[in-house]
């Protein structure tokens, strides 16, 4: 429940333009963001010597959107094929 008056404009960019602005290799991600990781996780993995990342730690949400968990259980098996970033998805 909110009002216009409770509102907070925002810049919203892409993942991928985020990397191209800090314009260098990446140590660490934490990644939270409330369920549209799947996405951004499906392109990292189908590509991912285009991402500068060492390793990514991400926070999925199949607990609250269990309509997710073979996306997360598929993203989590091609993720351990791949050695660079190293991507965590077992979030406590």
């Amino acid at each position: 429940r909110s009002s216009a008056t409770d509102t907070v404009e925002v810049d919203v960019i892409s993942f991928d333009q985020m990397l191209r602005d800090i314009g260098g290799p990446v140590k660490l991600i934490k990644m939270d963001i409330e369920g549209a990781e799947v996405d951004i996780l499906n392109a990292l993995i189908a590509d991912p010597s285009h991402y500068d990342i060492d390793t990514l730690f991400v926070e999925t949400h199949e607990r609250q959107r269990p309509e997710q968990m073979s996306d997360v259980l598929r993203l989590r098996a091609a993720a351990a094929g791949i050695e660079r970033p190293d991507i965590h998805l077992y979030w406590p």
